[in-house]
């Protein structure tokens, strides 16, 4: 649920930014007021309000291959993961967004006389997905924040067996080390978390009844799918020519492939054991076809898709706004026969989460992304640490290395 850095280190790519509005657009079908009446269109929305969740797991893996992508990029220009650096920047661009929502919220119940501070605590404390929060929503979020927390120390890790395999010791054995791919043994870490998530959504399905809180949010079931897109941010950072020729040459497959896997998800409950076990594996990899699809993608994107791409720029603010709408136009959802109409009541709605989380976007986000680009530059070419060894012969070796890993300055 969060965009691409403007002001930072993610590259933009025009089909990954409509990727996103898909994925928001989704999510506001979910929580549009019920669609009521005999009419197709009612039939359709519908069809997306029963749906429309699954727009979260599109952005876990977007999440997953965005932000290691800048880490893959980081490596690749400094030969080294600075976790503090990471998380200042991830602190930077997410809490002032975040924490002016939470901020706002707690006065809006504090005015009306009911603010829990238990869920108030949640909030802050990115608890929300194993004990409710001031929001049904923000537990993605909490998802999220962990994974960033873990994803340094995992490829840490990962990258430190990869050189120990590799005989990354002094000189030759150096450089063959960077050229073999530091990070090559975590494709079958992303698959033992993958069985393992599996395993526990079925062992939690089997242990009770089915509720949000236990089945669907909590952190420890939903980490296979930001690890997947660790897994193509890797393949396309670390293995970029071959991975662009097989996303292009398979294009239609994937467009086609990952709709077949999220239709369940259209067709079936929520409370179905099938969807939040097998299912969630399968949306993952659903969004992770499309994802791939979009980010190999080449040319510009056409007027409806460039409108769309600038909509999902905006999603990380649209996302957290979008829940309080209800709470603040309750017209918006009163079903009465007095009200207002259906569709003018779900497009009231989606227009005012648009127009809120726009303007909140371009109030707080922008100015917080100015402030951590000035606070935090993202890397670049002068970042690249000296050479204490060799002359221009070590800087070929070393551009050599940078060449046969994927992870030169086209990244």
């Amino acid at each position: 649920m969060r965009p691409a850095d403007p002001l930072g280190d993610c590259d933009r790519r025009p089909w990954l930014d409509v990727v996103r509005a898909a994925a928001v657009l989704l999510v506001l079908g979910r929580h549009m007021p019920a669609p009521s009446g005999g009419s197709a269109l009612a039939a359709a929305a519908g069809v997306w309000q029963a749906g429309g969740w699954v727009g979260v797991d599109l952005f876990f893996v977007l999440s997953g291959y965005l932000v290691a992508g800048v880490l893959f990029r980081e490596h690749a220009r400094t030969w080294r993961l600075d976790a503090g650096r990471f998380y200042a920047r991830r602190a930077l661009r997410l809490y002032p967004p975040f924490l002016v929502f939470v901020a706002f919220s707690a006065i809006a119940f504090a005015g009306a006389g009911r603010l829990p501070i238990n869920r108030l605590a949640a909030e802050l404390l990115w608890g929300q997905s194993y004990v409710p929060g001031l929001w049904g929503h923000t537990w993605s979020l909490a998802v999220e924040e962990h994974f960033y927390l873990l994803l340094p120390i995992v490829l840490a890790a990962v990258r430190r067996a990869g050189r120990v395999a590799g005989g990354d010791g002094d000189g030759g054995d150096r450089m063959r080390g960077r050229a073999a791919d530091p990070f090559r043994r975590l494709p079958w870490l992303v698959v033992g978390a993958a069985i393992l998530s599996l395993a526990l959504r079925v062992a939690t399905a089997a242990a009770g009844p089915f509720s949000d809180l236990t089945h669907l949010f909590p952190t420890h079931l939903r980490l296979d799918g930001l690890f997947l897109g660790v897994l193509l941010a890797h393949a396309h950072h670390c293995r970029r020519s071959s991975f662009e020729a097989v996303c292009r040459r398979w294009r239609p497959a994937l467009l086609i492939g990952g709709a077949v896997l999220l239709a369940p998800a259209f067709v079936l409950p929520l409370r179905h054991p099938v969807v939040h076990t097998v299912g969630l594996t399968a949306f993952a990899l659903g969004a992770g076809a499309w994802i791939a699809a979009a980010a190999t993608a080449g040319g510009g994107a056409g007027p409806v898709a460039g409108a769309a791409g600038r909509l999902g720029r905006h999603s990380y603010s649209i996302y957290l706004w979008h829940a309080a709408v209800p709470a603040f136009l309750p017209a918006l959802f009163d079903p009465s026969p007095a009200g207002w109409p259906w569709a003018a009541r779900a497009a009231g709605f989606i227009a005012a989460s648009v127009g809120v989380g726009v303007a909140t976007g371009l109030a707080v986000e922008r100015p917080a992304l100015r402030l951590r680009h000035r606070l935090c530059p993202p890397r670049n070419e002068r970042d690249r640490p000296a050479l204490r060894l060799g002359g221009p012969a070590r800087r070929a070796s070393f551009d050599a290395a940078d060449a046969a890993t994927g992870l030169g300055r086209a990244a």
